[in-house]
């Protein structure tokens, strides 16, 4: 072998070593470059997961909120029905939002708000009537006996207190009358309820009738 082949081959065997170690240069920057990928693609899929795990722990942390505060509210409109809330049982299950971007709490805000308007809405019913008559009754019996007092005491005294006590007598027994809405009003707020006209009526209605009884009653005696 000559000189020159010598010096040709040397040369070809050198080309193919540096195409051989391009390519190993080329095959190394794609393993880096696939490495680096995978490495962001589970340091993405890592943060994904954390924050799906926070998110489910938000929701169910606002879940555990919504049903205690369901459950409350039902258990608010047992209160304001008060005997027939037997007939309510337990709260129904939940149903979804028509908009899927609806506070579920705003809305239980206002179901609470309706509950309130219906507290103040709310009236004695007619088995209240017979304690609200008794009210009125003895409203106006403790009247009358103060307004037979100061009669008797207007007799037995004479003078000027003589005719101003008996007016003074009269002025009592009617305000005796309306005696008895003072502890009616006590149990309309106890029981969550408005003193409507109908319950001011029995009490004040038996109120006169009874003070108009006792007057005439006492004054005859």
């Amino acid at each position: 072998m000559g000189a020159d082949e010598y010096a040709a081959l040397m040369r070809e065997l050198a080309d193919a070593g540096a195409r051989a170690q391009r390519r190993r240069d080329e095959v190394r920057r794609w393993y880096d470059q696939q490495v680096r990928a995978a490495a962001d693609a589970l340091e993405e899929a890592q943060r994904e997961a954390r924050d799906a795990t926070a998110a489910a722990a938000t929701a169910e942390a606002r879940v555990v909120n919504v049903d205690a505060e369901a459950a409350e509210l039902w258990s608010l409109l047992g209160r304001r029905l008060g005997p027939g809330a037997r007939r309510l049982g337990e709260p129904p299950d939940p149903a979804p939002p028509a908009d899927s971007d609806t506070d579920p709490l705003q809305l239980l805000d206002g179901v609470r708000e309706l509950l309130d308007d219906a507290r103040q809405a709310r009236q004695l019913t007619g088995r209240t009537y017979p304690l609200l008559a008794l009210f009125g009754l003895l409203g106006a019996a403790i009247a009358a006996a103060l307004a037979h007092g100061l009669r008797v005491a207007a007799r037995e005294t004479g003078g000027d207190l003589a005719v101003g006590l008996p007016v003074v007598a009269l002025i009592v027994a009617l305000l005796g009358s309306f005696a008895g809405l003072v502890p009616a009003k006590r149990l309309a707020d106890r029981r969550g309820a408005a003193l409507d006209a109908g319950s001011v009526a029995v009490v004040v209605a038996v109120g006169l009738a009874t003070a108009g009884a006792l007057l005439v009653l006492l004054s005859a005696s």
